[in-house]
């Protein structure tokens, strides 16, 4: 594929490494969360807190997208997702 895209192309909106309140690094609330990545016209999300997934969980219940339930995990060796 070359140039720049097509009309017809079907292209997402996407960001894969988002935290909410339920980690240490962010004030966010899940549904603060959906908010912004609706007004940022995202059409999909991966939220990837520290060592849990409870914040996905409720975000993907408040969104109209498809929200990735991930995790952001502590690891001997550092921090995977």
């Amino acid at each position: 594929m070359s140039g720049a895209p097509t009309p017809s192309a079907n292209f997402i909106r996407a960001d894969f490494h988002n935290h909410t309140h339920y980690s240490p690094d962010s004030i966010l609330s899940p549904r603060a969360f959906v908010r912004e990545a609706r007004r940022r016209g995202l059409t999909t999300a991966a939220i990837t807190d520290h060592n849990t997934i409870r914040g996905a969980l409720v975000a993907r219940e408040l969104a109209d997208f498809p929200v990735i339930i991930g995790e952001e995990v502590k690891t001997t060796d550092g921090e995977i997702l």
